[in-house]
């Protein structure tokens, strides 16, 4: 990638509001964004190489899968940041998160800043495969 080519970031969220959020955070941090459906996720990860990638797992279950799964399929096929979005907090499901493969696990409602704010900081930090 170029010096000039913008970083990539992707976005799976199925709600139209926090999705739109999102995407702004993001561009504001100076990446480039491309919004995808649950269902096409793993495979737009495997297009786009992003940098970064945003999952809400509160999504609508797909058949024989849901957002953990979403995630572990993620980490599988690539080294991207992976913030995982939840409106679950309890441990076990922060656990199951990171477990899943996220790097960084945030509950809703949506903090936008610190959103920022972390994917700042893990973008500071050099990827290891």
């Amino acid at each position: 990638m170029g010096a000039s080519s913008p970083m990539i970031a992707v976005v799976i969220d199925d709600d139209a509001a926090e999705r739109s959020s999102v995407i702004e955070v993001l561009a504001r941090a100076g990446l480039a964004v491309h919004s995808v459906s649950p269902a096409t996720a793993v495979e737009s990860v495997r297009r786009y190489s992003p940098v970064v990638t945003v999952l809400s797992i509160d999504i609508p279950d797909i058949p024989d899968t849901d957002g953990f799964e979403i995630a572990r399929r993620i980490r599988a096929e690539s080294a991207t940041y992976l913030v995982v979005l939840s409106t679950r907090s309890a441990q076990s499901d922060v656990i199951l998160g990171y477990q899943s493969g996220a790097d960084c696990y945030m509950t809703k409602p949506l903090r936008p800043l610190e959103l920022r704010a972390r994917v700042e900081a893990m973008l500071r930090r050099a990827r290891r495969s």
